[in-house]
């Protein structure tokens, strides 16, 4: 298992919502809506990820991490490629809430996986990796979708984002290993 898979499968989820913010002034003049109502986009996002993040947690930890991950990767690819198609503010706000919600399993997967199989030395270095991407990412996510939208138009940040979540369920099915719950016990030791 990549500590380089696992930082890119928790990073998606910040990326996404970085991606966004050059897209605001397009969208409002594509959907006839002030920069406020956009707000929206964002503010859904997070509210998807600090919904579904807690609850992915237990899930994972009751019937394992892999099956969960690809699920939550399908329901971001899935939602993005929905994106690209539609033109309501309505129906983008509720897409943008299930892309978070899909994405959010790959922070929480990722921490989890790092702690279950990784020993102390090597998961503090997986845990650096992870924060620096996590930190990267929203950096270099407004110029890549400003230059995608500006050169392709705003349906290709949608493209992007589907294309980076398929490309990763794809590196999970086949990088991240069959798992069963985690035993409660374990768990606990291990955070002790």
């Amino acid at each position: 298992m990549s500590r380089w898979l696992l930082a890119a499968i928790s990073s998606l989820s910040p990326f996404g919502i970085s991606i966004m913010v050059p897209l605001v002034p397009m969208l409002s003049i594509s959907l006839d809506r002030s920069v406020s109502d956009l707000q929206y986009l964002f503010s859904i996002y997070v509210i998807g990820l600090a919904v579904s993040q807690p609850l992915f947690g237990l899930v994972t930890d009751r019937i394992g991490r892999r099956p969960v991950l690809l699920w939550g990767f399908a329901v971001f690819v899935g939602a993005s490629i929905l994106l690209i198609f539609v033109d309501t503010l309505g129906a983008m706000i509720f897409l943008r809430f299930m892309q978070a919600v899909g994405v959010g399993v790959g922070t929480v997967v990722a921490r989890g996986l790092i702690r279950d199989h990784l020993p102390p030395d090597e998961a503090l270095k997986a845990f650096a990796l992870l924060t620096a991407a996590m930190g990267f990412t929203p950096v270099i996510a407004p110029v890549v979708g400003g230059y995608l939208a500006s050169l392709l138009g705003m349906a290709s940040v949608f493209v992007v984002l589907a294309l980076l979540g398929a490309g990763l369920l794809l590196l999970c099915v086949k990088s991240i290993p069959h798992d069963g719950p985690v035993d409660q016990d374990e768990g606990q030791a291990a955070s002790l």
